[in-house]
């Protein structure tokens, strides 16, 4: 991921959860967004498919991020854009159970 798809991201993005400023959004269909710091966001691939089972509360946040299919990358400090690949979701970056959206 570089700097030019986190921009696309940001403004193609859908506010799911708001507290000050963007806490978990989507992006073009497959991206969710997880703000874990002030400065830091984890971003999930997912398919289209995990990411409707979240949308329709069949599966919660915490479950939808560690689905073995996704990709993790950890965007940290937004105006340097420093960005780097996760090959695991460390648990400090992860929310409790039980996040469900049911929209």
């Amino acid at each position: 991921m570089n700097q030019v798809i986190w921009e696309e991201i940001k403004k193609n993005s859908k506010i799911l959860a708001y507290y000050d400023c963007p806490q978990l959004f989507t992006a073009f269909g497959y991206y969710l967004i997880l703000a874990v710091s002030e400065d830091s966001y984890l971003v999930t691939i997912l398919s289209e498919s995990a990411l409707n089972e979240f949308m329709k509360g069949n599966i919660d946040l915490r479950s939808t991020i560690l689905l073995k299919s996704n990709a993790w990358f950890l965007v940290c400090d937004k105006k340097e854009f420093n960005c780097k690949k996760l090959e695991s979701v460390s648990n400090e970056y992860l929310p409790e159970t039980g996040y469900y959206m049911g929209i």
